[in-house]
């Protein structure tokens, strides 16, 4: 069995360890293991600060491995019967945050995480108004929620009080003085790295209070007044990844 030093020096490779990076332990450790495994990880000749603990999925640790995106893994990345440790980067991300607002549906949250992992576009999930369990967001994203911070705040209030005022935000909404998604101007808000994306709930929408925080609104164009969100969210990333490649 190797040891865990023997693991982490394994997993872990000079000058990649600015960038996003994530243990996963099994269901079963207790805290106390937690936090042993952190202090010899931290000890190490490669700590990790801050590090992230999320716990292990049903399906195991090849079920988060499978999820992450082959080209963010790591070759040095190693695991164990009693420990995984998923080394990866997110080059792309530049503090993009995602923020669902109230969904009430646990299939369209579990969606939404799900692309916006695959995406490599966002550095975190923000959740506010939810109370969706680790277990099912787990598996409606289909193992994907451990490979990415997932925030919670408990009202609209809360969450925009947390929100440096230098940030961009920009909802998903229709309204007036929403911008076309397709449209140019739309690609180059998108574009902006340190900025958040909201998108409200299925029934109610964004609040007021969003919208009047947000620089700009974006509409996708259609022939009906409701796209589902994880749809909507969808054709929002495919204009992203366009606006990054520009």
């Amino acid at each position: 069995m190797v040891s865990l030093a023997e693991l982490w020096e394994g997993a872990s490779v000079t000058g990649e360890l600015n960038s996003l990076k994530r243990i996963v332990f099994p269901r079963s450790i207790d805290g106390g293991q937690v936090d042993s495994v952190t202090a010899a990880i931290n000890s190490s000749r490669y700590p990790l600060v801050p590090v992230v603990v999320c716990s292990l999925p049903a399906s195991g640790w090849k079920g988060v491995l499978r999820n992450v995106p082959k080209h963010n893994r790591l070759e040095g990345s190693l695991e164990s019967k009693s420990l995984g440790i998923g080394v990866f980067r997110n080059e792309n991300v530049k503090a993009r945050r995602l923020v669902l607002l109230g969904l009430k549906y646990p299939g369209n949250t579990g969606t939404i995480i799900r692309c916006a992992v695959q995406s490599n576009l966002f550095s975190s999930v923000i959740f506010v108004g939810m109370k969706p369990s680790n277990d099912d967001v787990n598996w409606y994203s289909l193992q994907n929620a451990p490979l990415i911070n997932i925030d919670r705040f408990e009202n609209v209030q809360d969450f925009l009080e947390a929100v440096p005022k230098e940030s961009t935000m920009t909802a998903v909404e229709l309204s007036p003085r929403s911008l076309d998604l397709y449209s140019i101007e739309a690609r180059s808000v998108l574009k902006k790295k340190d900025s958040f994306l909201v998108l409200g709930a299925e029934d109610t929408g964004t609040p007021v209070e969003i919208l009047e925080r947000c620089q700009e609104l974006i509409e996708i164009p259609s022939m009906s007044a409701s796209i589902n969100v994880s749809c909507a969210f969808a054709a929002v990333l495919s204009v992203m990844h366009i606006a990054d490649r520009s």
